[in-house]
Parts: C-alpha cells; structure tokens; sequence
C-alpha cells in the first residue's frame, strides 16, 4: 500500500540528498544477467520500454522483442525515459540483484505505481549504455572490443568465469585505494579454481596487514550475497497481496473525522491516509479546500485518485469538479475516466482548459485515447520550465515525448528530436521538437501502444 504520510514528509526533503550503489563489475554484470547484448527500443516508454535485440551475446536471440524496466530513483532519474530508435548495449536481469549501499527518503512519482510486468529489470543505475558511448558494461572499449570480451568470458566454464569474478571484484575492491599491481591481478586470473583464486588473494594479503585483508573479506562477503542472490533465483516468485485494513469501528471513525479538521495536528495525515481507504467522502470534503503549506497537490491528488474508497466514482467525480487544487481535480478526472468513461471525459475535456501542468495532464489523457486535437494542447507544455527536477511538469514532459515517439512510429513519419537522453531542463533544448511539431504535428495520430494495458489495470 502506498503511505501519503511518506510522501507528504519527504516533499520539502533536501536536493543535495542522494542514493549510492555498490556497482556490480563487468564480470558480474556479463556473467549474473540474462540478457546481454545490443537493443534498439521499438516502443518507447516510461520506465519500461519494449526492445529489439540487435545483437544477442546471451540470452533471447536477435530479432526477440523484450520489454526491460529501468528502476527509477528518487534523486534521478525519477522517470527513465526511452524512444524509439534509440540503441543500447544491455545487461538485464530477470531479477535483479540489489545493489543498493544507501540512500535518503524524497518524493517519488505516482507513475512508480504502474503494475505493469517487464520481460526484464536493470540493477539500479547500470546495465544500460546509450549508444555510443566510450564505456559499456563498466569497462571501456567500444561495442566490438567490449562484445569480444563478453563472449570469452562466457565460453569459459562456471568455475574459470568464477575466477575472473574474483579477479574483476579485487581490481574494483582495491581501486578504492590503488590499483593492484598487475600481476597480482594475472595470478588471481590464472587460478584453477574459485578456492584457488581465493587462497591466492589470501596468501597476498597476509604480506600486507589488516587492510588487505579487509579487501579479501569484503570480495567473500560479496561472493556469498550472489550465491544467495542465485538460490533465491531459483525459487518461484509467489505476490502476497497486501490484506485489506481493518475496517474502522464508529468511534474510531469519528475520532479520525475530527483530526481532518485541523491540518496543522500532528495526526492529520494518517487520519488522510486511513479515511482515504475508507472513507474517501471525508476526504473529498477537505480537498475542497486549500490544504496549507508547500503540499505538492500533483502526489496528493494521485494518492487520492488511485485508493479512493468506497464509491470511487461518485468521490472523484466530485473531487474532479470542486477540489480547491486544479493538480487534485486533473488526478481525480483521469482516475475517473477509467471507472465512469462518461463522466471521467467530460472532466477532462473542461480541464484541459486549465493552463500549464494540470491542463496538460488532462489534455494528455484525452490524446493517449487519440484526440490529436488534445494532444496538439498537451505539446504545448513543452515549452514550460519546470521549477526544479521535482516538478511534476518533469514527469508530463517525459510522457509527452513518451506518445510523440510512439505516434510518429505508428505513423510512419520521422521521430521527434528530443535532446538525447531525453534528459532536458530548458526550453530551449526541444525548440526543435516544436518545429518539428509544426511541421509533421497534422500528420500526427496519437497512438499509445500501453493504453489498453494500463486501462484495464486502472492506471494512468
């Protein structure tokens, strides 16, 4: 279940916070994924796109069409973005491994929340190289020189790939400090045996004292948590869906109608949160108002629309109309679209009205159901700044490039320009997306090629 209490505390959180990873090596990477090789995306997406693989070193042959998932991350990227046309080389997993080494709470995004089941994941930040690129899978080189040295790695046997796993993790565990000396390095490579390659490193670090052999322990610790990451490979994923919340007695119910009362209490939000599950009316009721503070209406409202309940219909229908945040009443519209189709579209086609992200979230429904009159007003938003990375117009600017990309390869007309990365802050990056606009946008036919998925899945 997602908690509005976590996201509405970590809203203001600080931007110099980050995540950091313990990455995986290149023998890592090429021996541990199932899917190694070149893709180019045929069907653009947020966070999950669909590929075809140009060139397979392992896993599904050329010409297999695979959807791959890119974690996002609170401080970015938040929402991965892939176009068609786009080339990467690629080590995907079926499921991952955790890399993770730390990192600090912020505010995600509602597309996070999207069910839908790739083919395929990537370890947070890597397994993914834009091509070209001067570096793939960690290791420099290009794609001939990189691909060569994949494939003798895999035609080794598991014991000798081994062996250069424990080569690749003590260059990586002592390039914290110092390279190791290469023939150090050469000795590990040339064992035997994974014991062997061991007792080497062993051997080298009782001539050096404590931090050698920390560098040793660390390589065995790693050795064991892919061990275990294999085992629990293995074994069948099972969902254990979340149990409904206990329904709420009368005076509970009260208790928590009264904390909505006052929104400075320290028991407002999780009053929100509960009654949002189980009360939505109540809910309804203060967004009709302003709430106070830097609230960010764009998650509330997404949290809203998504765990609206009773009645879902009924209290989006009147949130999409008379919430005092036109981000609220945009969530609500395209939430109720999926449960009440008349009703939910009529909303959104007096929403779009409304300027600048709320007006172009709604109008970007409304062409993800192939209105190219609603889109030609979504395109617009293009030329909007966001205020900083975490504004939601981030977000709708990804999405918008998202249907253009996918509409122009429907159509078969030439891909919008976007900055490479789709990664842009300014204006000025896309104003060749908008000449673009101008002269093919007649031509355009929204088409979303995730729609009917997401629609029958209740997510936007």
């Amino acid at each position: 279940m997602r908690r509005l209490i976590a996201l509405t505390s970590s809203v203001l959180a600080a931007a110099a916070s980050a995540t950091t990873i313990d990455p995986l090596t290149f023998e890592e990477l090429v021996t541990g994924s199932d899917l190694l090789g070149v893709v180019e995306c045929e069907v653009a997406g947020e966070l999950i796109a669909r590929y075809r693989v140009v060139e397979s070193w392992k896993g599904p042959e050329a010409g297999t069409v695979v959807s791959v998932r890119i974690p996002p991350n609170v401080w970015g990227p938040r929402v991965p973005t892939t176009l068609v046309g786009e080339r990467f080389a690629i080590a995907a997993y079926r499921r991952p491994p955790s890399t993770m080494a730390s990192t600090t709470s912020g505010p995600g995004d509602p597309i996070w929340w999207r069910k839908l089941v790739p083919d395929y994941e990537l370890p947070l930040f890597q397994g993914i190289y834009r091509l070209p690129a001067e570096r793939l899978l960690e290791a420099s080189g290009s794609v001939d020189e990189v691909s060569q040295r994949a494939k003798a790695l895999l035609a080794m046997s598991p014991e000798r790939q081994q062996v250069q796993v424990i080569a690749g993790l003590f260059v990586k565990e002592m390039g914290r400090r110092k390279p190791p000396a290469e023939a150090d390095v050469a000795k590990v490579r040339a064992a035997p045996s994974p014991d062997a390659a061991l007792g080497v490193l062993d051997a080298w670090a009782r001539k050096r004292g404590q931090d050698a052999r920390s560098v040793v322990e660390r390589i065995r610790y790693r050795l064991e948590r892919a061990r275990r990451v294999v085992i629990q490979k293995s074994k069948p994923e099972e969902p254990r869906p979340a149990p409904p919340p206990p329904a709420l007695e009368a005076k509970e119910r009260e208790a928590l109608r009264a904390k909505l009362k006052d929104p400075g209490s320290g028991g407002f939000w999780s009053a929100f949160d509960t009654l949002t599950l189980q009360d939505c009316a109540s809910v309804v009721e203060v967004l009709a108002r302003p709430l106070p503070g830097e609230q960010s209406g764009y998650l509330i409202g997404s949290f809203v629309a998504s765990e609206c309940r009773p009645d879902r219909a009924a209290n989006l229908a009147v949130l999409a109309e008379k919430a005092a945040d036109p981000w609220i009443r945009a969530a609500a519209a395209v939430s109720l679209a999926y449960e009440d189709e008349a009703r939910g579209l009529a909303a959104l086609k007096k929403l779009q009205a409304q300027p600048g992200g709320p007006g172009a979230w709604a109008a970007l429904a409304l062409a993800r159901r192939g209105d190219r009159q609603a889109l030609a007003v979504a395109v617009r938003l293009l030329e909007q700044k966001p205020d900083d990375w975490r504004d939601p117009i981030c977000t709708l600017h990804k999405r918008i490039a998202v249907l253009l990309s996918n509409s122009a390869k429907a159509g078969g007309g030439p891909q919008p320009p976007f900055p490479r990365g789709t990664d842009w802050e300014e204006p000025e990056k896309v104003k060749p997306v908008l000449e673009w606009w101008r002269l093919h946008g007649e031509a355009i036919q929204p088409v979303d090629p995730w729609f009917q998925e997401l629609r029958t899945l209740h997510q936007d």
